[in-house]
């Protein structure tokens, strides 16, 4: 390696700090397909958890329930072991949205996921994190009994998992959706 190509490369690092915990690079989306997780951050007791598959697209596409996690680790997404699927097909017709669910029965460790789902000939991504969540296996919809709660939160109508206001519209979505929620009025 020549003297300059060393000190060029030498100059390019000079005063950046490392990154303390690097985090993995966004997702590309594909213009009319979009798939997403109910919440960003899930305790690694969950061992499920509810993801979204919204076509925007101007036909209807075809999906089934395969799909399949990655992990970030030394800068790089690494396959989760594999699991099983029953293999029926599902149509999404344009701006339909679909509720499904996602195993997480094997991942346990704190960290960085995604998981990965051919639909309608593209694949989508949805990334989350495993580590401390209000969403729990003990409180899959993040609320703690109120005997547990040390004020009552001063909100009038539905309120949120993190105390504050909640969203009724979002709540009447997600249950037309058949997704398992529950809704707090204080």
């Amino acid at each position: 390696m020549s003297k300059h190509l060393i000190a060029l490369l030498l100059a390019g690092h000079w005063g950046q700090a490392p990154l303390a915990e690097p985090s993995p690079p966004p997702d590309p989306s594909e213009a009319g397909l979009t798939m997403e997780l109910e919440h960003p951050v899930y305790d690694p007791s969950v061992t499920s958890c509810t993801y979204f598959v919204h076509n925007d697209r101007e036909e209807s596409v075809d999906l089934g329930e395969p799909y399949h996690l990655q992990y970030w680790e030394e800068g790089r997404w690494k396959d989760a072991p594999a699991l099983d699927f029953n293999l029926p097909l599902y149509r999404l017709a344009p701006g339909e949205t679909m509720a499904l669910t996602c195993s997480l029965r094997n991942q346990t460790e704190p960290g960085y996921y995604r998981m990965v789902k051919e639909v309608g000939g593209e694949t989508l991504y949805a990334q989350f994190q495993l580590g401390e969540s209000l969403y729990t296996a003990e409180h899959p919809y993040g609320f703690a009994p109120l005997e547990e709660l040390e004020q009552i939160p001063d909100v009038p109508g539905p309120v949120s998992p993190e105390g504050g206001e909640g969203d009724l519209a979002q709540f009447v979505w997600k249950a037309g959706l058949g997704v398992p929620c529950q809704l707090r009025l204080i």
